[in-house]
């Protein structure tokens, strides 16, 4: 989904950010000073070579942001890809979409290039795996082991399912066939993604409520006072989720918003008040796109 994000949105953020690098009031101009984090090099159990080009670190944060004198925390994985040219004139914050997209696993991979290119590589690029996502913790995950995994998600695949009006299938394409099994298959369907949803609540437990949208705004906003300072603006590029990363940025921290991109977006209204299955109608219904 990324990278059709990059295909269909380069052009747009591209604009966009031409005026993000170079208002006339730019705060950033001279040198910074070295943030608190602990940079070092990065390392993923995922990937068998040093992610050389990047720098990473630890950044602790309450667990739960409506009482922070609790002594629980958590811990992000934060991940940057350096300015080029020596001289930071600041930092981009990124939010890859999903929700569950690794901002480590962006920085790590072609799209952070990309960004620092057409930023003239003249801005840190800064991302982070939010609550819930690959090295962050407490870590959210609803099976025991790989094996357990497979076995589902094989269960999952090999079922018919409809989205976007398109049937898909292990199969050459949609015919009646196929869509009887599928309507055939509903009730078993939703009872065994319930069977999923159930595990994923007794193995997580407490956990699964500190995971959210509000506490990942709040994440960004620490992450950026430490980084960029208190209380300065904050320059953010999201894709696809991580526009609504970006709206909630601008309507609880109005006064931090400093360049925001918000590329392939969703509809905030529709993601935080309807199901899942009309968010990604609203991606496609072209009365919402124009």
């Amino acid at each position: 989904m990324l990278r059709t994000l990059f295909s269909q949105g380069f052009f747009l953020g591209l604009a966009l950010t031409t005026s993000y690098i170079r208002p006339s009031h730019q705060r950033s101009i001279e040198p910074r000073q070295s943030d608190s984090l602990q940079w070092g090099p990065c390392h993923k159990p995922d990937r068998r070579s040093e992610a050389s080009s990047l720098v990473c670190a630890n950044f602790t944060v309450p667990l739960d942001w409506t009482n922070t004198s609790n002594e629980q925390k958590a811990v992000l994985y934060v991940a940057k890809r350096k300015a080029r040219n020596g001289r930071s004139l600041g930092t981009i914050f990124v939010n890859p979409g999903g929700p569950g997209g690794s901002g480590f696993d962006f920085l790590y991979d072609a799209p952070s290039e990309l960004l620092s290119n057409i930023t003239g590589g003249n801005f840190d690029i800064v991302s982070w795996d939010p609550r819930g996502v690959g090295l962050t913790t407490p870590a959210i995950n609803c099976f025991d082991a790989q094996g357990d995994y497979s076995d589902d998600l094989v269960a999952v695949n090999s079922q018919i399912y409809l989205s976007d009006n398109t049937l898909n299938a292990r199969s050459n394409g949609p015919d009646q066939m196929d869509i009887n099994t599928f309507l055939g298959n509903a009730t078993n369907i939703e009872g065994y993604m319930q069977a999923i949803i159930q595990k994923c609540v007794e193995k997580n437990q407490d956990n699964l409520k500190f995971v959210g949208t509000v506490a990942t705004v709040k994440d960004l906003v620490a992450l950026a006072d430490v980084i960029e300072g208190p209380g300065n603006p904050i320059r953010y590029w999201g894709f696809s989720y991580g526009t609504v990363i970006g709206s909630y940025l601008l309507d609880l921290f109005p006064n931090r918003v400093g360049r925001v991109v918000l590329d392939g977006v969703v509809d905030t209204t529709i993601y935080s008040q309807k199901p899942p299955y009309q968010v990604g109608d609203s991606l496609n219904d072209p009365k919402r796109q124009n």
